[in-house]
């Protein structure tokens, strides 16, 4: 992951509040880029989390446009051949109706496949994505950034398995290719609104319920460290190359840092956002960088005011 920093300031009744992302550095703020060599690549868990009733899966993932397997999963504890468990991924079957799109599918404790489907993500400009399913013992639901995409009755307890949970490949080898990062696993299905309030938030691990918490912070190695301190992870058949800095917007929105900022903002209106004008004085003009980089305004009247800032905003 790494840190954002925020600055706020009114200009004549106007609320701006700019968000600058620190860039990541060497002893932090890393992430997994797998799937473009040659051996299968992913991060062994182990046979946890056979959960039947309620689970949260969620991740940061960055798809790469081509994939290199039919289903390239993203978490899975999935056993196709002995009907049990169950997987998040990526379409990739090139069926028209449902290719490229995220994809939950689980089997039930009677052996009855069920699937949901989410909005397409391949071929999304190579852009990061929050992902995250949730199961309540009948309904999954699917949201992507934020976004409700989807909800099915699944039709019962989820099967358990003797299969060993992995991050970016199953156990018969559908690899996934891209970016990976902030994995994280509850024993509750979550609400909408408790995922948008940690969705761009780096948590502690103590949380309660959560059960299972890979911030992906080690930038070297073999070990992907559960934050929880329920279940390491081990990576297989990596390169040094596959960790990468990361550029998921994650950090505590209510931290101020003048440094990270480099604007000047004008009016011609104070009272409306119409003729706000703004042009870049950094060195390296860091708001060009659409995907580092977020701007929130609100057209109060007077005074300050937090609306339309997104949740932990000051």
């Amino acid at each position: 992951m790494k840190r954002i920093s925020t600055l706020l300031f009114s200009l004549a009744g106007l609320l701006i509040v700019v968000v600058g992302a620190a860039r990541a550095g060497n002893n932090g703020g890393s992430a997994l880029n797998i799937g473009y060599d040659a051996g299968y690549e992913y991060v062994l868990i182990g046979n946890y989390y056979n959960y039947t009733n309620a689970i949260t899966i969620e991740a940061w993932v960055r798809p790469a446009p081509t994939q290199p397997s039919d289903y390239p999963r993203i978490v899975d504890k999935y056993d196709w051949g002995g009907h049990k468990g169950y997987s998040l991924n990526i379409i990739n079957d090139h069926n028209p109706t449902y290719q490229g799109r995220v994809h939950f599918e689980m089997y039930t404790s009677n052996g009855v496949i069920h699937h949901l489907h989410g909005p397409v993500l391949l071929g999304s400009f190579n852009r990061w994505h929050h992902v995250a399913v949730t199961y309540d013992g009948t309904y999954a639901r699917m949201y992507v950034d934020g976004k409700l995409e989807g909800v099915r009755n699944m039709g019962g307890p989820m099967s358990t398995n003797g299969i060993g949970m992995r991050f970016g490949n199953s156990w018969d080898n559908h690899q996934y290719r891209g970016g990976l990062d902030e994995v994280r696993i509850w024993n509750v299905a979550r609400t909408q609104a408790e995922i948008q309030a940690d969705m761009f938030r780096e948590l502690q691990g103590t949380e309660p319920h959560l059960t299972g918490y890979w911030k992906f912070n080690e930038g070297s190695g073999t070990t992907v460290t559960d934050a929880t301190g329920n279940h390491n992870g081990v990576l297989v058949n990596t390169e040094a190359g596959d960790w990468v800095a990361s550029t998921i917007p994650l950090g505590d929105a209510t931290v101020s840092a003048q440094k990270d900022v480099a604007a000047l903002w004008a009016s011609v209106n104070p009272a409306s956002s119409a003729g706000l004008t703004l042009s870049d004085n950094a060195t390296t003009p860091f708001l060009q960088d659409t995907g580092d980089d977020v701007l929130f305004g609100h057209d109060g009247g007077t005074g300050n005011t937090n609306l339309d800032l997104p949740t932990g905003g000051a």
